[in-house]
């Protein structure tokens, strides 16, 4: 009975919490939360606090919870002044990768479009991004092929395996994997971001080179 009635009571108070964020009572939300001490009511408002774009809010959650790798995500999302970036930035948090690519596509992130897919191991797309991203520039070099190309080499040759997919052997005689050409368009996206920043706010995100 105790135990039943204890999950009434929270259930109570989760219905509070929902209730104060939708009228923005953050703070009172946080009082509820701080009063009961219950991982349950600080996960509902961190989610809530995401889905509102209350990022302070989250970070606080997440550091009741004592999930710091979330914390880091939440300080560059609250500093991200790209709005289509940020969206990506919000949708990879939650989980929800196809609104991640599809973010970072319609703003032209397309090379980080297909380092995200690659990150996940979803070779093909990120293959068909590369040869899309070639055929929206008439660029008759394929200058991502070589990316997806050596990533999907090096994820094989870890596991001990030969390329079968016709999609990837089509391509391999074709395209030479030069690695430092590869990390060095990834740190040239890198510091177009640093000048995206820079022009919005005068400052420097502090990516590392």
């Amino acid at each position: 009975m105790e135990v039943y009635l204890f999950i009434i009571f929270l259930h109570l108070l989760q219905l509070c919490i929902i209730n104060s964020t939708q009228h923005h009572q953050w703070e009172k939300a946080l009082k509820i939360c701080n009063s009961a001490k219950e991982e349950f009511l600080w996960a509902t408002l961190a989610g809530l606090a995401l889905a509102e774009k209350s990022f302070t809010i989250a970070e606080i959650c997440y550091g009741q919870l004592k999930e710091a790798e979330k914390l880091v995500p939440l300080a560059e999302l609250r500093s991200q002044p790209n709005p289509q970036l940020r969206s990506f930035q919000i949708a990879l948090f939650g989980g929800r990768l196809r609104e991640a690519e599809s973010a970072l596509l319609k703003s032209g992130h397309f090379f980080r479009a297909i380092m995200l897919n690659l990150s996940v191991f979803r070779f093909e797309r990120a293959l068909e991004l590369a040869l899309n991203s070639s055929e929206r520039q008439n660029n008759g070099n394929k200058e991502h092929l070589d990316t997806v190309i050596g990533y999907r080499q090096r994820y094989l040759d870890l596991l001990g395996h030969s390329e079968t997919n016709s999609k990837f052997l089509k391509y391999l005689s074709q395209v030479e994997v030069d690695w430092p050409h590869i990390f060095e368009k990834i740190r040239e996206d890198n510091a177009k971001d640093q000048r995206q920043w820079a022009a919005t706010t005068g400052g420097t995100l502090g990516i590392p080179n």
